[in-house]
């Protein structure tokens, strides 16, 4: 069988990689095998890859995107695991990537060949890794035949073995490698998108090492970008060895596959990579079951998309039966989980209601904190009561509600800290969050925090109004909290024009003083006044 990526290849080149299975290999690996690997490549982009056994048995042939920890290896044996690989670059640069020598660590490969292929199908050369005790041995050579290489892997398992401890093989784990891209009306408009992306996915984790955006008004239906665009993407794959494209328009699941299958990695689009970070985040029942919720209803109309694409496509003698059935069984299950998912969290919001209505009668002042995530919300929180809510410089870094008491002169109110708004937020995400973001509705108060140095501060001001409108909580009292003056450079002259206002640094403290006094009138004068 071979595995990976083998959309469009032709027939009788797959009979011919599957026949590779038939061959033994005296060599590091046969002559047939490596000229049919570099056809392949040549013809069709993708890199090959073989597994060979230790006996010389080709045990794996795949092409493009492949899961070497997929290969069946003897896990009783000791020292390295038996098994080598050899697979192609079709760049025609026959050097070990980063990805290579961190598969040939962490799996315990006899060697990780890496041969350069270019596009006239000629091979460019071979790189070779090996473990040894003192770390990875990597060769550059012309001829990969040499008896030597074979040997070389016996010595290296006989020093292996011989080691009392295997430190060695403990290697830090690498950041996701990720491309960004997008389309926009404007090159301005883009730069904004990737900004904000780029802090998403560092958030989630993963490393950025190229940009795309592409000034379109009408996305490609297949691709979303255009062809020329792809083929940029392409040769950014293979010079940054990249393992995921994450894309800050919304896929269709025709794209999200149609992009895989061009760039042979993983692809995921903005609101997927924000659910990956609310996931990470966390930590009570609620929000996983929030989290949970958002995921089946942002994928549930993607699957029945794709659904009634194969439906059309499957029709016809040959095509009925099971096929279908899966597709229906799985549309069912998402239903049915997102039913109960519902009813858990209607429950639970029953008991917050419950909670709210006895401080609502024992006459206990409530005050929100929302913003646009990472404006400094849980820094202000931790100040203002004195908490240890988690403050990072990370998007999303706060998911679950945090509700703490706050002691002034005047008595005491309740500060809840909420989950960070963020622009273009899905509407599944806003009815999966709707039970925390309650906190805001029937709050006395809402704290507006805002990042005053960010450019972009409009902008996100206008993105937290929006969905306070969605959730009935625009017409609630508020102050507008500008943080981060600390770090902000100079005056702006574009802020919104309210007001109740009040600058702060929510670090230092500065204008903190300032702000409590005007949380104390508005909340407990007003109170007092309405009694």
């Amino acid at each position: 069988m071979v595995r990976g990526n083998t959309q469009g290849i032709k027939r009788h080149i797959l009979n011919m990689l599957e026949n590779i299975y038939e061959t033994k290999c005296y060599d590091f690996i046969s002559q047939d095998i490596l000229d049919l690997m570099a056809k392949v490549t040549c013809e069709y982009n993708r890199e090959v890859l073989v597994a060979i056994s230790r006996q010389g048995n080709v045990v794996s042939v795949a092409i493009g995107s492949y899961d070497a920890a997929s290969i069946a290896v003897d896990s009783q044996r000791k020292g390295l695991n038996g098994i080598r690989l050899i697979h192609t670059h079709p760049d025609g640069n026959s050097m070990l990537s980063q990805a290579d020598i961190s598969a040939l660590q962490r799996n315990k490969f006899d060697s990780v060949a890496a041969v350069g292929v270019d596009s006239q199908g000629n091979i460019t050369g071979y790189h070779l890794g090996y473990l040894t005790a003192n770390g990875v041995k990597i060769i550059q050579t012309q001829d990969i035949f040499d008896p030597q290489y074979l040997d070389l892997i016996k010595e290296c398992d006989k020093e292996i073995k011989g080691q009392k401890s295997n430190n060695f093989f403990e290697i830090a784990p690498q950041k996701e490698r990720a491309i960004l891209a997008c389309i926009a009306s404007s090159d301005e408009e883009a730069d904004i998108n990737l900004r904000e992306l780029k802090s998403l996915a560092e958030s989630a984790g993963a490393e950025t090492v190229a940009v795309f955006k592409q000034k379109k008004d009408r996305p490609d239906p297949k691709f979303l970008f255009g062809k020329g665009k792809i083929e940029e993407m392409k040769i950014a794959v293979q010079n940054h060895d990249a393992d995921t494209l994450i894309v800050d328009n919304e896929l269709s699941a025709i794209m999200t596959k149609n992009l895989e299958n061009e760039l042979n990695v993983k692809v995921i689009d903005r609101s997927t990579l924000i659910l990956d970070i609310f996931a990470s985040r966390a930590q009570s029942m609620e929000g996983k079951l929030q989290v949970e919720l958002a995921q089946l209803k942002y994928s549930l109309p993607k699957l029945l998309n794709t659904g009634e694409k194969m439906d059309r496509l499957r029709q016809g003698i040959g095509m009925r039966g099971p096929g279908e059935k899966k597709l229906e069984t799985d549309r069912r299950r998402i239903k049915d989980r997102v039913k109960e998912l519902e009813e858990k969290l209607e429950k639970l919001e029953k008991e917050r209601d419950l909670r709210r209505s006895r401080r609502a009668k024992s006459f206990i002042p409530t005050v929100a904190l929302v913003g646009y995530t990472n404006a400094g919300k849980s820094t202000l929180m931790n100040l203002l009561s004195g908490a240890d809510v988690l403050a990072e410089n990370k998007l999303f870094a706060t998911l679950d509600p945090v509700t703490r008491k706050v002691y002034t002169p005047s008595g005491y109110y309740t500060l809840t800290d909420t989950v960070g708004f963020i622009r273009k937020l899905p509407h599944e995400f806003i009815e999966a969050f709707k039970s925390t973001l309650e906190e805001a509705v029937q709050a006395d108060l809402i704290l507006h925090v805002m990042d005053y140095s960010d450019a972009n501060l409009f902008l996100q001001y206008e993105a937290v109004l929006d969905v306070l409108e969605k959730i009935g909580a625009a017409h609630k009292p508020m102050i507008n909290v500008y943080n981060k003056i600390d770090i902000a450079s100079g005056e702006r002259l574009d802020l919104p024009t309210t007001k109740d206002s009040v600058f702060i640094s929510a670090l230092t403290g500065q204008g903190v003083d300032k702000l409590k006094e005007r949380i104390a009138e508005k909340i407990f004068l007003t109170t007092e006044a309405n009694r």
